[in-house]
């Protein structure tokens, strides 16, 4: 639960999810000042925040309160590179881990062990990928253009294991209970590894050329994303197609002794997408968002349009852009945006067309109203929805409020605030990122 800014010109902040949401570099004073380039960082799954500085590894220890943050004292990491660009920094469990490409070397735990790539049969590190801060292990996972390697924290031999092919875009690769993943996004492959089973390595089932792959790590969770498509896949188990979050809607009753009324309630469920063999037509609905003079403004469009086979729809302009600005495909064409022309004033509308990739198609209407200052309304649930997640007894679940909320104006908004009863847990993110633990009472 700790935020780690690195600003270009050296300076470093550490800061809780809250305070990151309100962060003003003007307005708290930062832990470190380099004087030169953003310094890589690393944070552990427990809070501390590693950071190198030239040749000196700085932790800083969770505290209650960020005010109270101090480094420790310093690891020296003699003959670094001081080209923060050569050097990726990450931490596993506690142990801190060093890659410097320009000298070829890994720095593994605070005693700056040096140990040569060469001596892992890497011949080439360029495009090569450490993995994501994770939970405590014996090795490091290091991914290469055509390789992922499971490298012993005590310098031992690695594990290499190949992808089955080559790709320049190695993606960051993860770790979590006892499972290395790695994916590449030239070849569009996969690796699982697992202790005790053999590898998994194949083709991303479905995957498209030109994604962009990352793999979201959340405590014990692991989900291979492509950003750019919209598509996800349970890479911890089937690698089967995950449709994002299929919505199922149903009425239910609020109870409220206050005020009784219908509550239109959001059930949120993570399935795998169900294809028939012949293709059903997405059917796109009209939609109106408020917009500012002068702004770029996301345009959920898609947000209520239906596809009955689970198709990830994509979008563009059907027709005259709108005289109010210029709208354009956005996140691989699954979203749009439109810049606002500063002069912009009234209602403009537009139309926009939907496609499922599959020969189905269909258009709507979009209406912009424009907002002038002084104009300003707080942000609310789409549609009147309340969010519904079902998490077994004693469980642990993550998801993403923001999509299910709005602002009338356009304007930006973050998640400040999430509460539970006392017997349960739960952290956010500014960015709407909610995890949710249940006590099991």
């Amino acid at each position: 639960d700790r935020v780690v800014i690195a600003a270009p010109d050296g300076r470093v902040w550490i800061l809780s999810p809250d305070e990151a949401a309100a962060f003003s570099p003007a307005s708290v004073e930062p832990v470190l000042e380099t004087g030169s380039s953003a310094p890589p960082v690393a944070v552990s799954m427990s809070g501390d925040v590693y950071v190198l500085n030239g040749e000196e590894l700085l932790r800083y220890p969770r505290t209650p309160s960020t005010r109270d943050t101090k480094a420790d004292k310093p690891f020296i990491a003699g003959g670094v590179s001081s080209d923060a660009a050569q050097v990726e920094l990450t931490v596993v469990g506690d142990v801190p881990v060093i890659m410097d490409r320009e000298n070829r070397m890994l720095r593994l735990g605070t005693e700056m062990k040096d140990y040569p790539l060469e001596d892992y049969g890497i011949s080439s590190i360029e495009v090569g990928e450490l993995q994501q801060a994770g939970p405590a292990s014996e090795n490091v996972v290091l991914s290469t253009a055509d390789t992922m390697l499971l490298i012993p924290l005590d310098g031992g031999k690695a594990e290499s294991i190949s992808a089955g092919g080559t790709g320049s875009e190695v993606v960051e690769p993860a770790q979590v209970d006892g499972c290395a993943y790695g994916a590449w996004g030239g070849s569009l492959r996969y690796v699982r590894a697992c202790e005790g089973q053999e590898p998994v390595r194949d083709v991303i089932p479905e995957a498209k050329a030109g994604a962009d792959l990352s793999l979201r790590q959340n405590r014990d969770l692991v989900v291979l994303n492509d950003q750019k498509f919209g598509l996800s896949w349970e890479i911890m188990d089937s690698m089967q197609l995950v449709d994002d979050w299929v919505i199922n809607q149903d009425i239910q009753t609020d109870q409220s002794k206050e005020k009784e009324k219908e509550t239109l309630t959001t059930t949120i469920e993570n399935v795998a997408a169900e294809r028939e063999e012949e293709n059903r037509p997405p059917t796109a609905n009209d939609d109106t968002f408020g917009v500012r003079p002068g702004q770029n403004v996301v345009l959920p469009v898609t947000r209520n349009d239906v596809d009955p086979d689970g198709d990830v729809l994509t979008v563009d302009v059907e027709g005259k852009q709108p005289a109010a600005g210029h709208v354009t495909p956005i996140t691989g064409g699954t979203q749009l945006q439109i810049q606002v022309a500063d002069d912009a004033s009234g209602t403009q509308t537009f139309t926009y067309a939907v496609d499922d990739g599959r020969g189905g198609k269909d258009t709507a209407t979009v209406t912009l109203e424009v907002r002038q200052e002084g104009e300003n309304s707080a942000p609310q649930a789409a549609e009147e929805t309340m969010t519904k997640v079902q998490v077994r007894s004693g469980q642990e679940i993550s998801f993403n409020i923001l999509p299910y909320w709005e602002d009338p104006d356009g304007d930006a908004f973050y998640l400040s605030n999430a509460t539970v009863p006392p017997e349960d847990l739960v952290t956010f993110t500014p960015d709407g990122k909610i995890t949710f633990n249940d006590a099991g009472l």
